[in-house]
């Protein structure tokens, strides 16, 4: 897993916030995905356009497996307050995500 990097993208549609299909190697996770008004060139040769701008790490197929593991094994436990509180703060820590794949 990367860590994660601003990405300027000119796609049309809004990026996924998981992407597991645009790459068989990689696994992209955006978050604070939000659309930007550029200026390009100065003067006459100005010209504006929106891109999209957001964070992303990335992923190997088997990094995403591992972590999404992981994420279903934690789910199954029964743990509340404090004890709950402890484990999500160590798995970000070590840097996994412990909020839900959305889809």
């Amino acid at each position: 897993m990367t860590e994660f990097k601003t990405v300027h993208d000119s796609r049309a549609e809004e990026p996924t916030t998981i992407d597991t299909t645009s790459s068989e190697t990689t696994v992209y996770e955006r978050k604070n995905i939000r659309q930007e008004t550029v200026t390009h060139g100065e003067g006459d040769n100005a010209a504006t356009a929106t891109e999209w701008v957001y964070e992303q790490r990335e992923y190997t197929r088997e990094e995403w497996s591992q972590e999404q593991a992981v994420k279903r094994a934690l789910s199954g436990l029964e743990l509340s307050g404090a004890d709950a509180a402890k484990y999500k703060a160590a798995l970000e820590v070590l840097g996994i995500n412990t909020e839900e794949e959305t889809k």
